[in-house]
């Protein structure tokens, strides 16, 4: 069964990783939803893709450098593609999204804590900041990153997801030390066929996939999951016997 993951909300509709995106995301019926993580300078963790402010807000800043109080001022509607609309938006707390993401019970939440900000917070620092927001939320919360040391460090307490790109055959050495419940890989660069996706005790997710045809192939070659930039679009394209 394709299983389809709300890609950063609804970005194919409103700003990217906003509360209002993944809401609609929710409601559309997603099952899965992904979503990033940064840290301010202050250890405040924040729902934001980029480390660089100027695509979510406008303005210049890095969020890492920055206390969460500046941060959380600043208009994130992406004005760079909706204008004024959502200028009333802001850069969501991680708790935030936790808190609306719970009120759908039975949905898979993917937390993806990006590389750029772990340099400054520190791996260990940042699962100290996550674990009281996670830990109660493991039965349905992922810890999901490219950083292979944090989801090592991390796998005995939550469960893991790590991503990678691009696809590489030596990758499968660190996913059998790693031993993550979740691999997340990009369709460019994915070799063609079953032999792309190594059998375990893992389930496969692919992102960047254009339509919901290519996903179909995707998952008769052996993917699990495939992310969206459209979940509500492709949830009704998708075949009745292809339903959750």
């Amino acid at each position: 069964m394709l299983e389809l993951v709300a890609h950063r909300g609804y970005p194919g509709r409103f700003p990217e990783n906003s509360l209002i995106g993944m809401r609609a995301a929710l409601e559309a019926g997603a099952r899965h939803v992904e979503f990033d993580v940064q840290f301010t300078r202050d250890g405040v963790p924040v729902v934001l893709h980029d480390a660089s402010l100027r695509r979510t807000t406008g303005k210049r800043g890095t969020v890492f450098l920055m206390d969460h109080a500046d941060v959380a001022a600043r208009p994130a509607g992406e004005p760079a593609r909706f204008g004024e609309r959502y200028r009333e938006l802001r850069i969501p707390r991680l708790e935030t999204m936790l808190e609306l993401i719970e009120a759908f019970p039975g949905v898979t939440a993917f937390v993806e804590i990006k590389r750029a900000s772990l340099w400054k917070t520190g791996r260990t620092k940042a699962l100290q900041i996550l674990r009281p927001l996670l830990l109660p939320r493991r039965d349905w919360t992922v810890l999901l990153s490219f950083d292979r040391e944090l989801v090592a460090m991390g796998r005995n307490e939550f469960r893991t997801g790590w991503a990678f790109e691009p696809w590489k055959s030596h990758h499968r050495q660190v996913v059998e030390a790693l031993q993550p419940e979740f691999l997340f890989t990009c369709l460019r660069g994915l070799p063609p066929g079953a032999d792309a996706f190594w059998q375990g005790p893992w389930r496969w997710a692919v992102y960047d996939v254009p339509n919901l045809a290519e996903a179909q192939m995707l998952h008769a070659m052996g993917a699990h999951l495939v992310e969206t930039d459209d979940i509500g679009e492709w949830l009704r394209e998708k075949p009745a016997s292809d339903e959750r």
